[in-house]
């Protein structure tokens, strides 16, 4: 490997590599996080700086480097008739591997929205402001996995990656059984929380619907992360060009609408910048339209959605780098409508109420 110093120096390095057959347990990362490590501090005892932590992170960084780092090896990749090691993701890179993995298994498995009696097992009903095309009813309403959801979403992803490899499936195994019958996801049966989803009964036909529920919520968090470059505000006229493609009035995709539901729009941003931008691959002076009008392949919008719809709406102006700033503007309208609209239905309330206190007097 090659490292390029600021000075324009090239130092080569060189990383140790071993097959997997070869490999022992000493080679392999198989660490818990320890939060005694972070017991390598002291408080400043500076005058008004007591609550300041000062942490040695010359010692944290040597004791993560002992079980991280030394020893660890490369695992080769295998030759064509050799061992088998498929390539993997890590957490949260699923869509960076196959940027189509929902159209790839959605066309593979004919999917479906969640059961409302299954949406009412797996919530507790408390409102959290959330939105899902997967909640009627009980939209806003909180999991009982609250707590867990990253967890929970990472556990789904490696489901959804081997359920693309696999073929001549039936939509309507559950995905308990589906998860006992191989020995590869056994890991899966460990993890307490997808545990109490599997007993709900969902199947593979509800496996993105599933996905997109928790996603959903973790999103919320993560896109608060993503890179400041993607994060340029818009301008006037941009926010007049989402106007004019939003309609404020209605929360999911109707027949013959001629706007873009502004919830719906929301959500396919929040799902693109989760799954597209946490990870900075995207040269953020593209134009948005380039992937957010490709509504069948990236999936980012409802099943349901005019694609013709989203090709003569979507603003053009809009560029990768007002996503987020789009997100949150479109959000911020919906919530002023929101409440414009609760005040309403609370005037005649009100206007009744006083006339009550009139009578009475």
């Amino acid at each position: 490997q090659h490292t390029e110093l600021e000075s324009g120096v090239n130092i080569q390095y060189h990383i140790k590599s071993i097959r997997l057959e070869d490999a022992r347990q000493v080679n392999i990362i198989n660490y818990d996080w320890n939060p005694k490590i972070l017991e390598y501090s002291q408080y400043n005892l500076a005058v008004g700086k007591g609550q300041e932590i000062s942490y040695d992170l010359s010692k944290i960084e040597a004791e993560l480097v002992q079980n991280l780092v030394l020893n660890k090896t490369y695992l080769e990749r295998i030759e064509p008739g050799g061992l088998l090691l498929e390539p993997f993701s890590y957490c949260m890179e699923m869509f960076q591997g196959s940027t189509t993995i929902l159209y790839d298994i959605k066309q593979k498995i004919k999917q479906e929205p969640i059961p409302q009696d299954k949406i009412l097992l797996l919530t507790s009903g408390v409102s959290q402001n959330q939105h899902s095309e997967f909640i009627s009813s009980t939209r806003n309403a909180e999991m009982i996995f609250s707590d867990n959801e990253s967890e929970l979403l990472s556990a789904l992803e490696l489901l959804l990656c081997f359920i693309k490899r696999t073929t001549d499936i039936d939509a309507d195994m559950t995905l308990k059984s589906y998860i006992q019958q191989w020995v590869k996801l056994s890991v899966l049966t460990e993890n307490k929380i997808l545990e109490k989803v599997l007993k709900t009964d969902l199947q593979l036909k509800h496996a993105i619907a599933l996905y997109e529920l928790v996603e959903e919520k973790v999103a919320d968090i993560m896109i608060e992360s993503i890179a400041t470059k993607y994060k340029a505000q818009i301008t006037k006229e941009i926010e007049d060009d989402i106007m004019v493609a939003c309609t404020f009035g209605q929360k999911d995709v109707k027949p013959n609408s001629n706007l873009i539901p502004a919830d719906v729009f929301m959500r396919a941003l929040k799902r693109f910048m989760y799954r597209q931008l946490l990870v900075e691959t995207i040269q953020e002076n593209l134009p948005l339209s380039v992937y957010m009008t490709e509504t069948t392949t990236i999936c980012c919008w409802p099943d349901n959605i005019d694609e013709d719809l989203i090709s003569d709406l979507f603003p053009m102006s809009l560029l990768i780098k007002h996503t987020y700033a789009a997100y949150h503007f479109i959000k911020n309208k919906i919530e002023v409508a929101a409440t414009e609209k609760q005040n309403i239905m609370k005037q005649p309330n009100l206007l009744k109420e006083e006339q009550d206190q009139r009578f009475k007097k």
